[in-house]
């Protein structure tokens, strides 16, 4: 059917949806909403509570979207906990950071993102701190990630950490930014990776790319 499944929190306390340290596959057979409210520090509308090197995977041939709320200080469209990992392998994920006083994520915190089939778009609110589209390591072996920073009163960076792109598309965007804007940003050794012909954008107000160094050798 055409049903979305709509799911929301609406106090602080209220996570529309969490899911456990044993990790796991969702499999999306319709369209699934989760919203977060309300909130007042810590907002996501996904956490993704996964231990050490315990991955989520999602499938399928529904979409996930993921909104944070509105709040006084961080808001995530999705959270991880534990450097868990979160896999996308067919399916689309939209994950929104909301308005926030302090950081804005999309995807961000402890957590590895990897995309190997299906689409991922990831935006970060508008912030009065930083806002990122995705602030964790992120690989893309196929399918299409895009990752957007919103506008920000310090930076805006499409992706924040390591990248790795082995495949698939990659377009990292940085938004408005009264200090840095970047597409991709890593000051770490090897920080960024792109190679076997995946095709990968980059683009900021103060650089598309900035990295400590990095092997580039895609298409």
């Amino acid at each position: 059917t055409d049903t979305a499944v709509v799911v929301s929190g609406s106090t602080d306390s209220d996570i529309p949806l969490t899911l456990s340290s044993a990790g796991g596959t969702v499999t999306l057979t319709e369209d699934l909403v989760l919203i977060n409210l309300q909130g007042k520090n810590y907002t996501p509308a996904l956490e993704l509570g996964g231990a050490s090197n315990r991955a989520v995977t999602v499938n399928g041939s529904g979409t996930l979207t993921a909104i944070g709320a509105a709040n006084k200080d961080y808001s995530y469209g999705i959270v991880g906990l534990y450097r868990g990992g979160f896999s996308v392998n067919g399916a689309k994920v939209i994950a929104i950071g909301g308005t926030a006083s302090n950081k804005s994520y999309g995807i961000g915190y402890s957590v590895n993102v990897n995309v190997s089939s299906g689409s991922v778009v990831a935006i970060g609110g508008s912030a009065s701190g930083s806002s990122y589209g995705i602030s964790a390591t992120t690989t893309v072996n196929g399918g299409t990630l895009n990752a957007i920073g919103g506008k920000a009163s310090t930076n805006s960076y499409g992706i924040n950490g390591r990248t790795t792109a082995n495949g698939g598309t990659l377009n990292a965007i940085g938004g408005v930014a009264a200090d840095t804007s970047y597409g991709i940003y890593c000051e770490s050794i090897l920080g960024v990776s792109v190679a076997n012909e995946a095709k990968v954008a980059a683009v900021g107000r103060t650089y598309g790319l900035r990295t400590a160094s990095g092997t580039l050798a895609g298409g």
